[in-house]
């Protein structure tokens, strides 16, 4: 718990969202949580838009909220009203902005008002949140002009904060000034984490996640149909009845929902995932190449924090690199069906060597991993002279 002499007391801090929702994992329970426990007075001007609640409001926010753009062209039009909205905002001392739109807004009052601009990069935008935004569709014009646009973002922030050194490299500029703050959880995430989990009676349980088409799901629904009767595995998915979802992927949630093979629950707030993680052996990373490449996502340390070995893309280098160093998991080929089956297999026939791997994540995410040294990290960067 951070104290009232922590060097950020004191500043007021207004995030600026076009798209975050406001119980967003990164924005919220890691960067708003810590600006109030370190003593600052937190302003968010963005769309009024939750993910796991209903109305979602933080106690220790001043909230400036506008109805969420609805569209591409809304999210043109929001940038008015958001502009709008920080008018009167004239004590901020720095603007924190999670999106590319988002900080030249920022920036743009910052100029006008006053105020620093934090900027936090979370994503090569320019690839594969690309493709998924123009569905996929080649556009190597557009591409140039995105990196090009991030990379000005970047060089007009007074600081920004990134996840991982690909992410950064891609918008690398002699005038931006940036600091490696990782996606890392929050220690209460460990509270409570037994030192090993016992194997669950019906064998190997393992935690997915989103069932989404970008998220590797289809590939990971080939290689359960592909295991044996004999290999006892059963992975635990999240299923959004409310998010549209393609028709022939929801038949094959039930068939192997039917199977044995598949778990599903309903989306779950970012504060009750520990207790869901912590029941199953192993954590999946499935992303293909066009995001697994450069990612180091959050759920890596969440199943960390929660004593679960992780399986992770073998192209992910940032994410492989942990894995290897602390010894707490594999890689394999998140695209291919037969390697993730293998992978399944091996897993669930050496199910004590996961709970040590996963015993070795947690003391690793205690000692090394978790949000309070990525923070600290950020708050030196934030007071220098």
């Amino acid at each position: 718990m951070m104290t009232a002499d922590h060097p950020l007391a004191g500043l007021h801090v207004c995030v600026v969202s076009t798209a975050h929702p406001l119980d967003d994992v990164r924005v919220t329970s890691k960067l708003v949580d810590s600006f109030l426990q370190g003593g600052c007075r937190v302003t968010w001007v963005g769309t009024d838009l939750s993910a796991f609640h209903d109305r979602y409001r933080h106690s220790g926010v001043d909230y400036r909220l506008v109805p969420p753009a609805r569209g591409r062209l809304g999210r043109l039009a929001l940038r008015w009203r958001l502009r709008g909205s920080l008018r009167d905002l004239r004590d901020v001392d720095w603007f924190y902005a999670p999106t590319p739109d988002a900080c030249e807004i920022a920036v743009n009052v910052a100029r006008r008002q006053g105020g620093r601009v934090l900027y936090d990069l979370l994503e090569a935008y320019h690839r594969g949140l690309l493709d998924r935004y123009v569905g996929g569709r080649e556009a190597r014009a557009l591409r140039s002009y995105v990196q090009r646009r991030v990379t000005r973002v970047c060089a007009e922030a007074d600081l920004v904060s990134y996840v991982s050194e690909p992410v950064r490299r891609h918008y690398d500029s002699p005038d931006a000034d940036f600091v490696l703050v990782r996606s890392c959880a929050p220690r209460w995430f460990a509270e409570g984490a037994p030192t090993s989990t016992p194997p669950a009676a019906d064998g190997l349980r393992v935690l997915h996640g989103k069932l989404s088409a970008i998220n590797g799901t289809a590939p990971l629904f080939a290689a359960l149909r592909l295991l044996p009767d004999s290999v006892a595995c059963r992975v635990v998915i999240v299923v959004d009845p409310d998010a549209p979802t393609d028709t022939s992927m929801m038949s094959e949630v039930r068939d192997l929902e039917e199977k044995g093979r598949l778990e599903v629950l309903a989306p779950v707030a970012h504060a009750l995932m520990p207790a869901v993680m912590r029941t199953c052996q192993l954590g999946l990373i499935a992303y293909p190449r066009s995001l697994g490449a450069e990612s180091l996502p959050n759920r890596l340390f969440e199943y960390m924090a929660c004593g679960v070995a992780v399986a992770a893309p073998s192209y992910s280098p940032e994410i492989l690199r942990i894995l290897t160093e602390e010894d707490i998991g594999r890689g394999f080929d998140a695209e291919d069906p037969v390697a993730i089956a293998a992978m399944l297999t091996w897993a669930s026939e050496n199910l004590p060597e996961l709970i040590e791997a996963g015993d070795r994540a947690r003391r690793a995410f205690l000692a090394r991993h978790n949000w309070d040294a990525e923070f600290e990290r950020l708050t030196r960067a934030m007071t220098r002279p």
